[in-house]
């Protein structure tokens, strides 16, 4: 899965108390920190996260484009930001009602070669449910792609990612689970097989199936197992002149 490290980003931590309040400190400079605390700098500077807030962060290191320089992807999320966002303004049962999802998880993309983090790229989702990442080789062996998953209340999608030119690129997108209607549940399972169009592999969509048990509340945070369950539904391959999955008509 790639994870090299998890943070719990807590409340803003002590300090000594013989310091002089009056006392500024130099900034140090983004090419002497280490990679966790420039990616700290920069989430916290770019999302303007105060001091006080409680979020989560994770980085997952790899190599995602091909100049042999390891990277990161860093997932965040505001859990806390939500709740308080909803209390201030009076909105507690409107969120509730809708799974608290607005925009509140991001990833950012943390290029090895520049020692340089992206512009923070928010997923649209539920805010009590991180984002989750997978990371592949699914456009060559070379390098790696990834994908993340996210939740919008009973429903989980799954969207598919290259870097592109320096910059995190959606080739796919589809869901992984949808389960508002108890009458109409649908799950999907993916394989990806050799490209039939271009180098880049084949997404294979089938019917699945969960085998993990369902929580009580579909729209709390579970992890969740699938596997297949019935004959191939859909083959996506890639087309490298548009740089989007595309799938032929059925007859």
């Amino acid at each position: 899965m790639g994870l090299i490290l998890i943070y719990a980003v807590l409340l803003a931590a002590c300090k000594g108390g013989n310091q002089n309040s009056d006392e500024v400190k130099p900034k140090i400079p983004d090419e002497q920190l280490s990679l966790e605390e420039l990616v700290i700098r920069k989430v916290e500077s770019q999302l303007q996260i105060p001091a006080t807030e409680k979020y989560t962060l994770s980085i997952h290191k790899g190599q995602f484009d091909s100049d042999d320089i390891e990277d990161a992807l860093v997932l965040v999320n505001r859990k806390q930001f939500a709740l308080d966002e909803a209390v201030r303004k009076n909105r507690v049962k409107n969120q509730e009602n809708i799974g608290y999802t607005g925009n509140f998880n991001f990833f950012f993309y943390y290029d090895g070669a520049k020692n340089d983090i992206s512009r923070p790229i928010t997923i649209t989702s539920s805010a009590s449910v991180p984002l989750k990442i997978n990371i592949e080789n699914i456009q060559t062996e070379s390098y790696k792609d990834f994908t993340i998953d996210y939740r919008i209340m009973e429903s989980c999608y799954r969207n598919f990612y290259t870097i592109s030119n320096g910059v995190p690129k959606l080739v796919f997108q589809w869901g992984v689970f949808d389960y508002e209607k108890s009458d109409s549940s649908k799950v999907t399972y993916f394989e990806y097989a050799t490209g039939s169009y271009s180098l880049a592999k084949d997404i294979l969509v089938y019917p699945g199936k969960m085998i993990t048990p369902l929580p009580k509340n579909l729209n709390n945070d579970f992890d969740y197992k699938i596997e297949k369950d019935g004959d191939l539904q859909y083959l996506f391959f890639y087309n490298p002149n548009q740089g989007k999955y595309y799938t032929k008509k059925r007859d």
